[in-house]
């Protein structure tokens, strides 16, 4: 396996005031164009990992490397090859208008003007926001800008994109197209995606490899099929397995000979359907009026 872009093992970060944040437990690894997401709830620290990571919060112990060079040492060794998106991108919109805003990073580092505007257009028409070139970036939806966001974060050619919360405030039409904008990035430029979140409805569709954080500690690692079929492990760290999924473990447990799919989509339910209308042994019993039994 090639060496992982992203190293975090056994790290405590000390507040002035001396309190302690600890991420212990199973090594987190990042690898070239894997795409991570990193589970918790709120208060977890995930948050505070990924301040880590991006230098503005120096550990006290532990192993943090990130494209083998130590964040708050290095940072100017790792800026050009990382693109962060950050839970609140009202912080990171900097330029008045669309275009200025992508453009930032490079003219930043004095690249050629005419090159930048050729990436620029690039970018705004595979993200579909070419009609937002002009717009004033703080006039726009939310989703609209998480687009631009990531547009200024990509327009640096990074090796891994930091994404922290990416998919809080937004409506589901919303989030199920920058699911779908994320895979497509990290398939197409061969970036490796860290991902942090707490909603599970969202998972299969974005994540190669599953990690849960809760209160510090690293729980399991896993693919997002090998995470769901353990509900013990989500209930101790405050999350639950999608309903759509809880059903497939269920019919498991019951005999079906079914897989737990990576993505949940029209053709997996298709699949489900034909499958348990060719194996009919569903039935309903009705007691005292109250709602069905499904006996399988």
């Amino acid at each position: 396996m090639s060496k992982p872009l992203v190293l975090v093992k056994d790290l405590t970060y000390r507040y002035v005031d001396g309190t302690e944040v600890h991420i212990g437990g199973i090594p987190l690894e990042i690898h070239p164009g894997e795409r991570v997401v990193l589970l918790g709830p709120n208060g977890s620290g995930k948050t505070s990992l990924i301040k880590m990571l991006l230098g503005l919060m120096k550990p006290s112990s532990g192993t943090l490397e990130v494209f083998g060079n130590k964040p708050s040492k290095d940072f100017s060794a790792i800026q050009k090859r990382l693109g962060v998106v950050l839970q609140n991108v009202e912080e990171q919109l900097i330029g008045p208008r669309v275009v200025d805003d992508i453009a930032f990073t490079p003219r930043n580092y004095g690249y050629d003007i005419k090159q930048i505007e050729r990436e620029v257009d690039t970018l705004m028409k595979e993200l579909t926001i070419e009609p937002l070139a002009n717009r004033l970036v703080h006039y726009l939806s939310g989703g609209e800008k998480k687009k631009v966001a990531i547009a200024g974060a990509l327009i640096a050619k990074p090796d891994l994109l930091i994404l922290d919360e990416p998919f809080a405030g937004l409506d589901p039409q919303s989030q199920e197209e920058l699911v779908g904008l994320l895979t497509e990035i990290s398939v197409k430029k061969d970036i490796a995606l860290l991902v942090t979140t707490h909603d599970l409805e969202l998972v299969p569709a974005l994540a190669d490899t599953v990690y849960i954080l809760s209160e510090g500690k690293m729980l399991m690692k896993g693919t997002p099929a090998e995470v769901f079929q353990r509900p013990d492990v989500l209930d101790s760290a405050r999350l639950h397995v999608p309903a759509i999924y809880s059903l497939y473990i269920e019919l498991q447990q019951r005999g079906y000979p079914i897989e737990i799919p990576a993505r949940v989509d029209q053709a997996a339910i298709e699949k489900l359907l034909n499958l348990l209308t060719q194996k009919p042994i569903i039935n309903y019993k009705s007691i005292n009026g109250r709602v069905p039994k499904l006996n399988v």
